[in-house]
């Protein structure tokens, strides 16, 4: 019998996600629901990339979010009653996999309806990810550093955002 260490990080977080009923899974597609989305913080950087939108992710989320080679992010706005952030990576296969075919996958984050409006007008180039410490009852802490920043793309329609993260 195998030990859990022998898996790759992301599939016991997928395992775990879908035990505590935080997410759906459809074919390259993770779709968080309010509950999962509460592990991704939402902010707006206020030093060196001053207005761009920031996401914060607690320690034990960020190491499996650096495990992909994230290639693009995108919001897409008013849709499904939701504001939503997806993150796109073109390719996830683990380093010894056998499969010969790439693997996308589409990471969706939900979040209330108008909280991403500022950034329609705005228009963004990038999105930073940064880890964040959540105390109870306390603000988020973001590092002040991102380990990774992606490029944007913001769109109103879903079908469009689809496209642009293919």
């Amino acid at each position: 019998m195998s030990d859990l260490s022998d898996y790759h990080p992301f599939l016991i977080w997928c395992a775990y996600l879908h035990k505590r009923g935080l997410a759906d899974f459809r074919k390259n597609d993770v779709i968080m629901n309010d509950y999962g989305a509460r592990r991704f913080t939402v902010g707006v950087e206020v030093a060196k990339d001053a207005g761009l939108p920031v996401v914060g992710l607690n320690v034990h989320d960020a190491k499996v979010f650096r495990e992909f080679n994230w290639n693009t992010a995108g919001m897409v706005l008013g849709q499904k009653r939701k504001d939503w952030i997806a993150f796109a990576a073109r390719d996830v296969r683990h380093r010894e996999s056998i499969e010969p075919d790439p693997v996308p996958l589409r990471l969706w984050v939900p979040y209330p309806q108008g909280v991403f409006d500022v950034w329609l007008e705005t228009q963004p180039e990038r999105i930073n990810i940064k880890r964040v410490k959540n105390g109870k009852g306390s603000t988020p802490q973001f590092e002040k550093a991102p380990f990774l920043s992606l490029p944007l793309n913001i769109k109103n329609k879903w079908e469009d955002l689809e496209k642009s993260l293919a």
